[in-house]
């Protein structure tokens, strides 16, 4: 019998701080889909029907007492061109809006709460998330007993300690995957996981 509900959810955020209570949110990516799409072209038409939106801080800061971290601006300074840009960016909405919208995206595709959410570091994003979620008065739209931690799933799986399936970040200039556009960095996590999950039903 086929499923009507996504079998999971993965996302990340880009932050102007590494502090999780307190920390401005600057970009959300997302991407949801089932397990037999993650493969050859079909991880690129997961892309395309990714989550992406980047966020103004100025709100965030003067409404909600959110605090930039000087560190991690400077940090941000040393990135790539995309980085560049996307801090440069005249599409940003605001924080309430990216609220909604993420909601609105979820519910189009059809999350349910069966749907398992993935992300890297929950105590960070998901911390995050529920922070800046609670402040707008806005409901998270997935189940929140339904969260997994990317790393302790790898590490976990290939007995390593740092998050990453060996070798895999060394291969990541093949796949055309761009550091720190955060839809990308879900498809990195996801790619991992389906690696952990293919050895499990193996």
């Amino acid at each position: 019998m086929a499923k009507d509900y996504p079998d999971f959810l993965v996302l990340d955020y880009e932050t102007l701080s590494n502090k999780p209570l307190s920390a401005p949110v600057i970009s959300l990516g997302a991407i949801i889909g089932n397990w037999e799409d993650v493969a050859g072209d079909k991880i690129r038409e997961l892309e395309e029907d990714a989550f992406y939106c980047t966020i103004k801080a100025k709100r965030q800061v003067e409404v909600y007492g959110l605090k930039v971290s000087a560190e991690t601006v400077r940090w941000w300074s040393e990135q790539n061109e995309f980085a560049q840009d996307m801090l440069k960016s005249n599409d940003k909405v605001e924080v309430e809006d990216h609220c909604r919208m993420f909601v609105d995206w979820c519910i189009s595709k059809g999350i349910t709460q069966k749907t398992m959410t993935y992300v890297r570091a929950p105590q960070f994003d998901y911390t995050i998330m529920a922070n800046i979620f609670d402040k707008c008065n806005v409901p998270i739209p997935f189940n929140e007993w339904k969260i997994r931690d990317v790393r302790s799933i790898i590490d976990a799986t290939f007995g390593t300690d740092n998050g990453y399936v060996p070798g895999f970040r060394e291969t990541l200039a093949d796949k055309n995957l761009v550091e720190h556009y955060a839809v990308h960095d879900t498809i990195k996590d996801l790619l991992q996981l389906k690696l952990c999950r293919d050895i499990f039903a193996s």
